[in-house]
């Protein structure tokens, strides 16, 4: 059977890396869908559709967009996906967006009544990453990000704290949404990825990552 893979994220396990790679994305039978051309990241995109409140967004406030103008853009990037999902014959198709994951019950609902409509066996796919690992890949990004890093990794702000995902919560929605066969979890064990080149183990780790989610998949269907 024809499948739609909805890969969710979670944070702080390559994501943007997968995205990019995925764009370019050559396989025998496997698309990747993405409205987001440049960087293959439709997060923005899936909160514009799915979120019960778009206009609300940070990126639609910042554009100004009205009440009325969010839900025609809802509606337009809807006919978008429509379109590049019933126009391809590959038997595997692939979204990735990490805002999947900031969905709430009620809008997951929405999202797989709408992906459903193509016909298609629907599976969710993420990634997890421990804790501890989360919050040293928090630190990292806070060194060289932020204007006033903080020189312990103890002293991370208690509201980074606050954003550590909520794995239990977040993967139940999707487990009784979905049922537990159709949703993946891979632990995000750069060890495990192929082959290191001569580059940073962080920037090599996030490179690999793409193959070892698709390999895996590959795996799973043999």
């Amino acid at each position: 059977m024809k499948t739609l893979y909805l890969h969710i994220g979670f944070h702080k396990t390559g994501s943007s890396s997968i995205q990019q790679s995925l764009l370019h994305l050559d396989q025998h039978d496997w698309k990747y869908i993405s409205l987001n051309p440049k960087t293959g990241n439709d997060s923005g995109i899936i909160q514009s559709i799915f979120k019960k409140n778009p206009w609300n967004l940070r990126h639609h406030l910042r554009r100004g967009l009205t009440r009325a103008a969010s839900m025609q853009m809802a509606s337009n990037l809807r006919q978008q996906y429509r379109q590049q999902i019933n126009e391809s014959q590959a038997s595997n198709l692939l979204i990735s967006a990490e805002s999947f994951c900031s969905l709430n019950h009620d809008e997951i609902k929405q999202a797989k009544k709408f992906f459903q409509g193509f016909g298609r066996r629907l599976v969710v796919v993420a990634y997890i990453r421990p804790v501890d690992a989360y919050l040293q890949s928090a630190f990292q990004q806070n060194l060289k990000a932020s204007p006033n890093p903080v020189a312990n990794y103890s002293d991370l702000p208690s509201s980074l704290k606050k954003t550590l995902p909520d794995y239990p919560r977040r993967i139940q929605d999707y487990i009784s949404i979905f049922g537990r066969n159709n949703v993946r979890l891979f632990a995000f064990d750069p060890a495990s990825f192929p082959a290191k080149d001569s580059r940073s183990e962080e920037h090599t780790s996030e490179l690999q990552s793409p193959c070892n989610l698709v390999c895996r998949l590959l795996l799973e269907k043999k």
